[in-house]
This record gives C-alpha cells, structure tokens and sequence, in this order.
C-alpha cells in the first residue's frame, strides 16, 4: 500500500529497471506485472474490507452443519464477494486500458503498442494536431468501457460502497 503513496512516475523507474533485467522489457509481460503490481494493494485492501463485513453466523453455522473449509470458501464466501470483485477487476480493466505512461515506457515497438500511446503517437505530432480524428478514435476507444461499466455499475458501486460504513 505505500506504493501507492509515491508519484507513479517514481516508481517506474524501479519498474523498469527490473523489467529490463528480467528480460521483459518491451513485452506485454512487462505491461501485465505492472498493472498487477499497482492494482494488487487497492484489490486487497477493498476486499479486506468487503470480507469484513461478511457475518461471522454464516460460517459458524456452515461449520455446524459440517462443512469443511473448501465448502465454505467457495459456496458461502466466494459467492458473497461477488460484488467486491467484480469493482476491483473494472478498476482493474479501466487504469490499465487508460494508462499512458507505463504502456509508452515499457513497451516502445510500435508494434506492441496498446491502444492509447497508439493514439497518441498517430495524431499528435510536433507541428500539428489532427484534433477532429484523434477525438473521434477516442470515442470509440472508450466504447468498451463504457459497455462494460454499464452492465456491471450495480456490482461496482455495491462493491466499493460495501465497506465504508460501520453499523
């Protein structure tokens, strides 16, 4: 969590000192590890949370009638942190389909680029900006986010809101 307190441009340079000594520099891994390394401690912190406020009375009476960890884990817990981590995988999706700076460092083949450098990189240039096309490719870049939010905005705000209040 204290990653979390450091500006992001700091912390890619520890970042990318590592990927380029593992060898991943300029591959999507790089990419993957580095969405997963920020979006692991905003996870775990908001399930933290969201398993917190689970009652403890489902599990002592699933243990009473005999079921065994496993059990309770995947047909009592894991059904009811649904909500939960459904909000962290579309926090999840979004930082990483909206980031820039990590996808412009840690992959530089034009090749591999994902799609927001490559929008950056076709209509902005030195002497000119194509504002009318780069506006329309940003509209319908963010079409898959806004699909997806759509249909699971009952799950994300359930999720982020599950935690924050004691009673």
């Amino acid at each position: 969590m204290m990653s979390q307190a450091f500006p992001q441009a700091i912390l890619l340079l520890s970042i990318y000192l590592l990927m380029q000594r593992t060898g991943l520099l300029g591959s999507y891994w790089a990419l993957l590890v580095s969405y997963v390394v920020f979006t692991l401690p905003v996870g775990t912190w908001t399930l933290k949370s969201y398993f917190d406020q689970l009652p403890d009375a489902l599990i002592e009476s699933a243990k009473i009638d005999g079921a065994g960890h496993a059990r309770i884990m995947f047909q009592i817990i894991f059904p009811m942190a649904v909500p939960g981590m459904i909000s962290i995988a579309i926090y999840g999706f979004v930082w990483s389909w909206n980031d820039l700076l990590y996808s412009m460092t840690l992959v530089t083949d034009t090749a591999r680029r994902t799609l927001v450098p490559g929008l950056v990189m076709t209509f902005l240039g030195e002497a000119s900006t194509n504002w009318a096309s780069m506006m329309a490719a940003s509209l319908v870049a963010a079409v898959p986010v806004t699909i997806i939010f759509v249909f699971l905005q009952r799950y994300f705000i359930q999720g982020l809101t599950s935690g924050a209040v004691k009673g």
